[in-house]
C-alpha cells in the first residue's frame, strides 16, 4: 500500500515526518528503509495491517485519508504487482493514481529528469518511483517538492517489503 506514504496519510499518523507543502523545506521521502526509525516502521506496518483487514475482511473502503489527491506512478520498469498494488491502495484511500511509464514521457529524451520531477511534483502530492539506478531515486528525492517512494532500484525496494 504505497499511497500509505503520501503526505495527508503519514501525517496523520506517524506524527510530524511529514508537513504540508510550503510549511517546512525538508519533504521525507522513502528512498530506503533508513528514512524511517524503528517505531515509524512499525506503526507503518500495524496500520497498513489493520487498512488490509479493514478491506478485506470487513469490506471497508478508508476512502477518506487522502481524497483529491494525487498519486505519480513513474515507471522506468514494467511490474504488474507493483502497479497493481499501488493503483489500488491509491483508489482505496481515495487518491488518483497516474501511471506514466517510460514509453509515455519524454525523461531523458526531451526532458531532463530534473525537469520532469520538478514538473511533476507541481501537479502531484506523491511521486512512486520504479527506476533502474538508485542514483535516479536520489535525483527525484533532491528535485521533489513532494514525497517520492522508491517501489525498485537497483540497491533498494523498500515499497514492497518493509520489514
Amino acid at each position: 500500500m504505497s499511497a500509505l506514504f503520501c503526505r495527508k496519510f503519514v501525517s496523520a499518523n506517524i506524527g510530524s515526518l511529514l508537513q504540508k507543502r510550503g510549511v517546512s523545506s525538508k519533504v521525507p521521502h522513502f528512498a530506503t528503509l533508513y528514512d524511517l526509525n524503528p517505531a515509524q516502521i512499525n506503526t507503518l506496518v500495524k496500520t497498513a495491517i489493520r487498512y488490509k483487514n479493514e478491506v478485506k475482511v470487513q469490506g471497508k473502503k478508508p476512502t477518506h485519508l487522502l481524497p483529491g489527491s494525487s498519486v505519480a506512478l513513474l515507471f522506468s520498469k514494467r511490474s504488474t504487482r507493483t502497479r497493481v498494488a499501488t493503483e489500488t491502495a491509491s483508489n482505496l484511500l481515495g487518491a488518483k493514481a497516474m501511471y506514466l511509464a517510460s514509453t509515455d514521457i519524454q525523461l531523458g529524451v526531451n526532458e531532463s529528469l530534473q525537469d520532469t520531477t520538478r514538473v511533476l511534483s507541481s501537479m502531484v502530492d506523491c511521486i512512486v518511483a520504479r527506476v533502474n539506478s538508485h542514483q535516479e531515486i536520489e535525483d527525484l528525492v533532491k528535485y521533489s517538492s513532494v514525497p517520492v517512494i522508491n517501489a525498485l532500484s537497483d540497491k533498494f525496494h523498500p515499497h514492497s517489503n518493509p520489514c
